[in-house]
């Protein structure tokens, strides 16, 4: 049996982002950190992408940087500049090896390949973790492993952000290597809200279908709906895919808690993919310096599952409510949200950043009677559909 002051379960997104986060700490305090993964030299290939007023900590890691984005819908088309902020994209490979190598310099890290089988809290609040390989013991678990099945029961408003991506090379780029594509949704939009998202590299571009749906769909809709938007923008044979993306990111009204006190769910499964458009890195970042600050300061972790602000919490259900009743009017509700607004006021909202002041401004601009609606309906039933 292996015993540690911290284990995290996963070296992804989130789970090397809190030992990042801990390095100091650990060394500070002569504490122990375990990580353990099913596998360190595979990894599924992600590009992580998000807005920053700070882009210098990615710069080793960035796959390219944008100043500027685009919203389509119908004839109307919006260039907007993101200053303060940049767009930056970085490749989830990458990032992996650079925290792994970083966090290999630190003595109090341990790393072990297994998968946990069972998870268990003991009565002196030790948490024991049956692997395939090996028993461990640790005060706190921070368990990054999420099971999309996770939400097959839940009755409550949700959505998927289903999304295919294909990374393609030509002679002729496509997209202005300044923006970003962000939401251009010239395409049907009856059942589910549907957009192609693109991000043009410097040697080859990233075109993505994507869908916010209720129920998972077959990958080949998501082929079909690539394969025609490039067949419209290239001669046949003009262009090669060269590595494909694919994920399913979760939207939920759902309240992501633990049942033990000393398992600490963390990234998706601890609520950091926001429910009303699914960006999770930022919010990974923010869970992981929340739960060190906890430690500095000797307070229980209990409770310590991400949920943000309660007001940007309710603003995310009563958006997602919207979005599972009216796919067919959300489209047009977001171009018009960055329409009458400064793009930074509506990604600071995005960040949950923004004062009441400025969330009264931007709602204002959007339907009111709609958007009233579905609060209420929030306020009285939280969650349920």
């Amino acid at each position: 049996m292996h015993k540690y002051d911290y284990i995290i379960i996963g070296a992804g997104l989130s789970g090397l982002t809190l030992a990042a986060e801990l390095a100091d700490y650990l060394l500070d305090n002569n504490k122990t950190l375990l990580i353990i993964d099913p596998d360190f030299t595979h990894f599924t290939n992600r590009t992580w992408s998000f807005w920053t007023q700070d882009p210098a900590p990615y710069a080793d890691i960035s796959l390219q940087t944008w100043d500027h984005i685009r919203i389509a819908h119908g004839r109307q088309e919006l260039w907007k500049p993101i200053a303060p902020f940049t767009y930056v994209s970085i490749d989830g490979s990458s990032f992996r090896r650079q925290k792994l190598e970083e966090l290999a310099k630190n003595p109090q890290i341990s790393y072990q390949q297994d998968t946990i089988v069972n998870r268990m809290q003991q009565q002196d609040k030790l948490v024991s973790l049956k692997g395939e390989q090996h028993t461990y013991i640790a005060e706190y678990v921070f368990d990054s492993s999420f099971d999309i099945q996770q939400l097959k029961d839940y009755e409550g408003v949700q959505l998927y952000q289903q999304f295919v991506g294909y990374f393609i090379r030509s002679k002729r780029g496509l997209g202005n290597q300044k923006m970003v594509d962000m939401m251009d949704f010239r395409t049907e939009q009856k059942e589910a809200i549907a957009f192609f998202y693109v991000l043009p590299f410097k040697d080859q571009t990233l075109v993505e279908y994507t869908l916010f749906t209720d129920t998972i769909r077959e990958r080949r809709l998501f082929e079909e709906k690539l394969e025609a938007y490039l067949a419209n923008k290239f001669d046949p044979g003009a262009y090669t895919i060269v590595d494909q993306e694919e994920g399913i990111i979760p939207m939920s009204s759902y309240r992501f808690r633990s049942k033990h006190s000393h398992i600490i769910p963390i990234g998706t499964a601890g609520g950091c993919s926001k429910a009303s458009s699914g960006y999770t890195f930022t919010f990974a970042q923010r869970q992981a310096k929340r739960i060190v600050r906890s430690l500095q300061a000797k307070k229980s972790l209990k409770g310590k599952v991400f949920s943000g602000s309660g007001r940007f919490d309710f603003y995310d259900r009563t958006i997602l409510r919207i979005f599972y009743k009216h796919p067919e009017r959300s489209a047009a509700i977001l171009t018009q949200l960055f329409a009458l607004n400064p793009t930074e006021q509506v990604l600071k909202f995005l960040n949950n950043e923004t004062s009441i002041w400025e969330e009264i401004k931007l709602f204002s601009s959007l339907p009111i009677p709609l958007f009233s609606k579905y609060a209420l309906l929030e306020l009285l039933k939280p969650g349920r559909k």
